[in-house]
Protein backbone atom coordinates (compact mmCIF):
# COMPACT_ATOMS: atom_id res chain seq x y z
CA UNK A 1 0.00 0.00 0.00
CA UNK A 2 2.64 2.34 0.62
CA UNK A 3 4.54 1.52 -2.18
CA UNK A 4 1.34 2.36 -4.32
CA UNK A 5 0.92 5.64 -2.49
CA UNK A 6 4.52 6.20 -3.56
CA UNK A 7 4.52 5.51 -7.19
CA UNK A 8 1.20 7.42 -7.66
CA UNK A 9 2.69 10.62 -6.72
CA UNK A 10 5.72 10.70 -8.86
CA UNK A 11 3.42 9.97 -11.57
CA UNK A 12 0.86 12.80 -11.01
CA UNK A 13 2.98 15.34 -13.10
CA UNK A 14 2.42 12.60 -16.03
CA UNK A 15 -0.94 12.29 -15.30
CA UNK A 16 -1.94 15.73 -15.53
CA UNK A 17 -2.15 16.16 -19.16
CA UNK A 18 -4.75 13.48 -19.23
CA UNK A 19 -6.62 13.72 -16.52
CA UNK A 20 -6.70 17.24 -15.03
CA UNK A 21 -9.51 20.09 -15.33
CA UNK A 22 -9.19 23.08 -15.19
CA UNK A 23 -9.98 23.62 -10.92
CA UNK A 24 -13.09 25.06 -10.34
CA UNK A 25 -13.58 27.73 -8.10
CA UNK A 26 -13.92 26.64 -5.06
CA UNK A 27 -14.11 28.13 -0.62
CA UNK A 28 -10.65 28.65 0.53
CA UNK A 29 -10.86 26.72 3.87
CA UNK A 30 -11.77 23.15 4.65
CA UNK A 31 -11.63 20.94 7.44
CA UNK A 32 -11.49 16.87 7.50
CA UNK A 33 -12.29 14.61 10.18
CA UNK A 34 -11.39 10.96 9.13
CA UNK A 35 -11.84 7.39 10.68
CA UNK A 36 -9.57 4.69 8.87
CA UNK A 37 -8.93 0.73 9.67
CA UNK A 38 -5.15 -0.50 8.14
CA UNK A 39 -2.95 -3.37 8.81
CA UNK A 40 0.78 -4.03 9.23
CA UNK A 41 3.25 -6.61 8.97
CA UNK A 42 3.71 -9.94 11.60
CA UNK A 43 6.48 -8.53 13.99
CA UNK A 44 8.96 -10.94 16.20
CA UNK A 45 6.40 -13.84 16.62
CA UNK A 46 3.44 -11.31 17.16
CA UNK A 47 -0.32 -11.52 15.00
CA UNK A 48 -1.58 -8.44 13.64
CA UNK A 49 -4.84 -8.26 14.96
CA UNK A 50 -5.77 -4.22 14.34
CA UNK A 51 -5.14 -0.94 13.19
CA UNK A 52 -6.77 1.86 13.04
CA UNK A 53 -6.33 5.92 12.90
CA UNK A 54 -8.56 9.04 13.55
CA UNK A 55 -7.29 12.93 13.27
CA UNK A 56 -8.25 16.23 12.10
CA UNK A 57 -6.85 17.80 9.02
CA UNK A 58 -7.69 21.77 7.97
CA UNK A 59 -6.47 22.80 4.68
CA UNK A 60 -6.37 26.12 3.14
CA UNK A 61 -7.23 25.94 -1.11
CA UNK A 62 -4.57 27.88 -3.23
CA UNK A 63 -6.52 30.00 -5.92
CA UNK A 64 -6.81 28.80 -9.52
CA UNK A 65 -4.71 26.14 -8.80
CA UNK A 66 -5.28 22.48 -7.88
CA UNK A 67 -2.98 22.45 -4.72
CA UNK A 68 -4.29 22.84 -0.97
CA UNK A 69 -1.83 23.14 1.99
CA UNK A 70 -2.74 22.42 5.50
CA UNK A 71 -2.02 20.90 8.40
CA UNK A 72 -3.22 18.25 10.64
CA UNK A 73 -3.48 15.79 14.05
CA UNK A 74 -4.30 12.32 14.20
CA UNK A 75 -3.48 9.25 16.30
CA UNK A 76 -2.62 5.57 14.90
CA UNK A 77 -2.50 2.25 16.66
CA UNK A 78 -1.78 -1.07 15.89
CA UNK A 79 -2.57 -4.13 18.31
CA UNK A 80 -0.50 -7.43 18.18
CA UNK A 81 -1.33 -10.56 20.00
CA UNK A 82 2.08 -12.52 20.92
CA UNK A 83 0.31 -15.13 23.32
CA UNK A 84 0.88 -17.64 20.61
CA UNK A 85 4.53 -16.86 20.27
CA UNK A 86 4.97 -16.79 23.85
CA UNK A 87 3.08 -19.88 24.60
CA UNK A 88 4.94 -21.80 22.15
CA UNK A 89 8.82 -20.47 23.72
CA UNK A 90 7.77 -20.31 27.50
CA UNK A 91 4.61 -22.29 28.45
CA UNK A 92 4.18 -20.80 31.88
CA UNK A 93 3.55 -17.50 30.24
CA UNK A 94 0.54 -18.49 28.19
CA UNK A 95 -1.97 -17.57 30.94
CA UNK A 96 -0.94 -13.78 30.33
CA UNK A 97 -2.55 -11.73 28.20
CA UNK A 98 0.26 -10.57 25.79
CA UNK A 99 -1.25 -7.90 23.51
CA UNK A 100 0.65 -5.36 22.71
CA UNK A 101 -0.41 -1.81 21.64
CA UNK A 102 1.83 0.44 19.28
CA UNK A 103 0.51 4.00 18.67
CA UNK A 104 1.75 7.15 18.34
CA UNK A 105 0.16 11.19 17.83
CA UNK A 106 1.24 13.05 15.14
CA UNK A 107 1.49 16.63 14.54
CA UNK A 108 2.51 17.80 11.20
CA UNK A 109 1.84 19.68 7.51
CA UNK A 110 -0.10 18.04 4.22
CA UNK A 111 -0.53 18.89 1.17
CA UNK A 112 -2.77 17.54 -2.09
CA UNK A 113 -2.94 17.93 -5.89
CA UNK A 114 -6.54 17.58 -6.87
CA UNK A 115 -7.25 16.23 -10.55
CA UNK A 116 -10.64 17.62 -10.67
CA UNK A 117 -10.85 20.48 -8.08
CA UNK A 118 -14.80 21.45 -7.31
CA UNK A 119 -16.61 18.49 -9.43
CA UNK A 120 -18.18 16.14 -8.03
CA UNK A 121 -15.72 13.47 -8.38
CA UNK A 122 -12.12 14.61 -7.78
CA UNK A 123 -9.32 12.02 -7.36
CA UNK A 124 -6.14 13.51 -5.18
CA UNK A 125 -2.98 11.95 -3.86
CA UNK A 126 -0.83 13.72 -1.27
CA UNK A 127 1.65 13.31 1.22
CA UNK A 128 2.04 14.06 5.27
CA UNK A 129 5.17 15.15 7.07
CA UNK A 130 5.06 15.21 10.47
CA UNK A 131 6.57 14.71 14.01
CA UNK A 132 5.18 11.49 15.83
CA UNK A 133 5.23 10.99 19.10
CA UNK A 134 5.20 6.88 19.13
CA UNK A 135 5.09 4.70 22.65
CA UNK A 136 4.28 1.12 23.50
CA UNK A 137 1.74 -0.50 25.99
CA UNK A 138 2.23 -3.97 27.35
CA UNK A 139 4.61 -6.12 28.91
CA UNK A 140 8.15 -5.50 29.24
CA UNK A 141 9.65 -8.84 28.90
CA UNK A 142 8.42 -8.71 25.47
CA UNK A 143 10.39 -6.07 24.22
CA UNK A 144 12.74 -5.03 27.41
CA UNK A 145 14.30 -2.16 25.50
CA UNK A 146 13.02 1.06 25.53
CA UNK A 147 10.74 2.14 22.05
CA UNK A 148 8.87 5.40 23.27
CA UNK A 149 10.50 8.42 21.38
CA UNK A 150 9.74 10.67 18.86
CA UNK A 151 10.95 11.19 15.28
CA UNK A 152 9.64 12.53 11.53
CA UNK A 153 7.10 10.77 10.46
CA UNK A 154 5.65 10.40 6.48
CA UNK A 155 1.80 9.61 5.39
CA UNK A 156 1.60 9.13 1.77
CA UNK A 157 -1.91 8.81 0.13
CA UNK A 158 -4.08 9.11 -2.64
CA UNK A 159 -7.79 8.83 -2.77
CA UNK A 160 -11.17 10.15 -4.16
CA UNK A 161 -13.51 13.04 -2.97
CA UNK A 162 -17.15 12.63 -3.65
CA UNK A 163 -19.46 15.88 -3.87
CA UNK A 164 -17.14 17.95 -1.93
CA UNK A 165 -18.15 15.84 1.23
CA UNK A 166 -17.21 12.53 1.39
CA UNK A 167 -13.15 11.64 0.95
CA UNK A 168 -11.85 7.50 0.78
CA UNK A 169 -8.28 7.67 1.09
CA UNK A 170 -5.81 4.80 0.65
CA UNK A 171 -3.08 5.67 3.34
CA UNK A 172 0.26 4.63 4.63
CA UNK A 173 1.96 5.75 7.82
CA UNK A 174 6.00 5.29 8.06
CA UNK A 175 7.53 6.29 11.26
CA UNK A 176 9.77 2.87 12.24
CA UNK A 177 9.60 -0.73 12.80
CA UNK A 178 6.44 -1.68 14.98
CA UNK A 179 4.33 1.45 14.16
CA UNK A 180 4.10 1.08 10.36
CA UNK A 181 0.95 0.54 8.97
CA UNK A 182 -1.59 0.89 5.51
CA UNK A 183 -5.08 1.64 5.67
CA UNK A 184 -8.33 2.83 4.40
CA UNK A 185 -10.12 6.11 5.67
CA UNK A 186 -13.49 7.90 5.38
CA UNK A 187 -13.24 11.40 5.55
CA UNK A 188 -15.94 13.91 6.63
CA UNK A 189 -15.56 17.33 4.46
CA UNK A 190 -16.57 20.43 5.49
CA UNK A 191 -15.69 23.57 3.73
CA UNK A 192 -13.95 23.91 0.44
CA UNK A 193 -17.22 23.66 -1.32
CA UNK A 194 -17.51 24.80 -5.34
CA UNK A 195 -18.26 28.66 -5.54
CA UNK A 196 -21.21 30.02 -7.88
CA UNK A 197 -20.55 30.97 -11.03
CA UNK A 198 -20.55 34.72 -11.19
CA UNK A 199 -23.08 35.64 -14.60
CA UNK A 200 -21.71 37.75 -17.12
CA UNK A 201 -23.58 40.99 -16.78
CA UNK A 202 -22.35 42.69 -19.55
CA UNK A 203 -23.42 39.66 -21.87
CA UNK A 204 -26.79 39.50 -20.17
CA UNK A 205 -28.11 43.60 -20.66
CA UNK A 206 -26.60 43.00 -24.51
CA UNK A 207 -29.06 40.07 -25.07
CA UNK A 208 -31.69 41.97 -23.42
CA UNK A 209 -31.62 44.46 -25.91
CA UNK A 210 -31.12 41.72 -28.84
CA UNK A 211 -28.48 43.67 -30.07
CA UNK A 212 -25.56 42.28 -31.59
CA UNK A 213 -23.80 46.14 -31.72
CA UNK A 214 -21.46 46.76 -28.60
CA UNK A 215 -22.50 50.90 -28.66
CA UNK A 216 -26.39 49.35 -27.98
CA UNK A 217 -25.40 48.01 -24.93
CA UNK A 218 -25.84 49.49 -21.83
CA UNK A 219 -22.86 48.59 -19.61
CA UNK A 220 -23.26 47.79 -16.05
Amino acid sequence: GIAVALALLMLAPAAEAKFLEKPEPVRPFEAELLLGFGTAAKFHGGNFVLGYSFGLEMRGNIKETPWDMGGYLRYDAIYYDYSGYMATSNPYMGHYDLDRLYSSLTIGAVSHYNFRQGRKVNPFVGLGVGVSLYSKEGHDFISPFRTDGCTVSFIPKFGVELASWVRFTAYGVIIRKRYNMAGISIGLTIGGWRKNRIPDKTKSVCQNFHSDTPSRCIMP
